[in-house]
């Protein structure tokens, strides 16, 4: 049986495939609902929310030897880091920083205009502008402290907003990527 072959229904045409897809997703959800519980002090079981992710920033690639990479900022701290080209150490590494400091990216990031409404700013888009090819790309999403915000960047468009690389630059210093990006660790 070809799993993509196409059903009739009275709401138009699904694919076979996107229902199995829904159903894995969504057993995926249950699995990871199911799995929320953290051991106490004692050994017993505690229902307790994971951490929400609050921020995150994906680098993309370019002609040239950008860092490619996607680094999560969560609301209790936690810092997830996937290298993935040009970076100094490639592959999943995690990290702390003061949630206070997760929590005051977010009210700045919130404060930005140019993270009011969703945006994209890149090589097609009506905002990009001229579009001047190999520029640093990133997305950059905020989860946290209201309605979801997805900005989308090119360094290549003539009429982006110069503060957005600005705002990714914060995300880059709160999660402390350079230690894996250059490979430069800080001592305490």
């Amino acid at each position: 049986m070809n799993s993509s072959r196409k059903l009739e229904s009275p709401s138009g045409t699904r694919t076979v495939q996107a229902r199995q897809a829904a159903a894995f997703l969504m057993a995926v959800a249950s699995m990871l609902l199911g799995s929320a519980c953290r051991t106490g002090a004692g050994g017993e079981s505690s229902p307790s929310a994971p951490p929400a992710l609050a921020v995150s920033l994906a680098r993309a690639a370019c002609f040239g030897s950008c860092p490619v990479y996607t680094v999560e900022l969560f609301d209790d701290g936690g810092v997830r880091f996937e290298g993935r080209a040009h970076v100094a150490d490639t592959g999943s590494f995690s990290a702390r920083v003061p949630s206070d400091s997760v929590q005051s990216l977010v009210r700045s990031l919130r404060a930005s205009p140019t993270l009011a409404t969703d945006g994209a700013w890149v090589e097609g888009a009506p905002a990009c502008g001229r579009h001047v090819p190999d520029g640093p790309r990133f997305t950059l999403v905020v989860h946290a402290g209201g309605p979801a915000r997805t900005v989308r960047f090119d360094a290549g468009c003539t009429d982006a907003p110069r503060s957005l690389a600005a705002l990714a630059e914060a995300v880059d210093r709160t999660a402390n990527t350079r230690q894996w990006i250059l490979g430069i660790k800080e001592s305490n």
